[in-house]
């Protein structure tokens, strides 16, 4: 069962976008990539009042709905795939298929949603380097950008890990996986979005949610990455609402009222998402230090 934990990441200052405002970059030139250790374990935290929307798990029926969704709304997410998955939970669209790959190229061709690693399969036993080698192939084939994000499976990592998977080279583009992938991205808040007692009863899940990331003070957003899971219906509900089909699919929804993406925005919580550029200075500036 996954538990709460920090972001380990790269530390980076962060685009904010609040509705409307700056868009993260993703068409930055492949001679722009990061050259050099990039899965270091260091901690960082965002910013008060600033929330990042993290999704694991998928693709499934959800994803590309949810997507252009939060697209159209200019919400940044990050979506952390799976190349398989051995849970065979909801209706799964695996990235070997033809919809699995549609989806991939569909969310990379849009300008506030990423797609990242999340390893071959769900299995929070295995942390070998060629666990996350299919997943990194095909993300590179799909969606060609410089970098990345990694998420390990259950968000569990170990200082040991790092060297190995960093100096892995992903099979069919010869490029080593330290150069490419940046993580791993762990997260703040879960309201276990996954466990029977949330999907029993929306909600209390929606209000455990909202009160881990606004904080005791009303009005003032405390702030975090958010995880959940894009593979479940209750989970659609749980962010938009008892009529999030329609929201999903009709083209010109707003964001509901009795939204859990209602209550933050009215919280003054502001969306984000890292560049590709903030996160190389950062590196560049922790290399100086070594």
């Amino acid at each position: 069962m996954k538990s709460k934990r920090s972001l380990t990441l790269i530390g980076a200052a962060w685009c904010t976008v609040f509705l409307t405002g700056c868009i993260p970059s993703q068409k930055t030139s492949q001679t722009e990539s990061l050259h050099s250790d990039v899965l270091r374990a260091k901690s960082f935290k965002l910013k008060p009042g600033e929330v990042l929307l993290t999704f694991d798990d998928g693709p499934s029926e959800f994803t590309l709905r949810l997507a252009r969704f939060l697209e159209r709304h200019k919400i940044p997410a990050i979506y952390f795939m799976n190349y398989h998955n051995r849970d065979k939970r909801g209706s799964f669209r695996f990235m070997d298929t033809p919809e699995g790959e549609s989806i991939v190229k569909d969310i990379c061709s849009m300008s506030t949603q990423l797609v990242a690693n999340h390893g071959d399969f769900h299995d929070k036993g295995s942390r070998k380097p060629e666990d996350f080698m299919r997943t990194a192939e095909a993300l590179i084939r799909l969606c060609p950008r410089p970098n990345y994000f990694l998420r390990t499976p259950g968000g569990t990592w170990r200082a040991s890990e790092k060297k190995p998977l960093n100096d892995a080279v992903i099979p069919g583009v010869n490029k080593r996986f330290g150069d490419v992938f940046i993580g791993p991205m762990n997260w703040d808040i879960t309201g276990e979005d996954w466990s029977r007692e949330c999907q029993k009863d929306i909600t209390a899940c929606r209000r455990s949610y909202v009160q881990k990331t606004v904080g005791r003070e009303i009005q003032k957003c405390a702030g975090g990455i958010m995880l959940f899971h894009d593979v479940y219906a209750s989970t659609m509900k749980l962010i938009l609402g008892d009529n999030w089909e329609h929201v999903l699919d009709n083209p010109k929804s707003e964001i509901p009222v009795e939204s859990m993406l209602f209550d933050l925005q009215m919280n003054r919580c502001k969306f984000v998402m890292p560049t590709a550029e903030q996160i190389r200075e950062a590196n560049v500036s922790e290399d100086a230090q070594e």
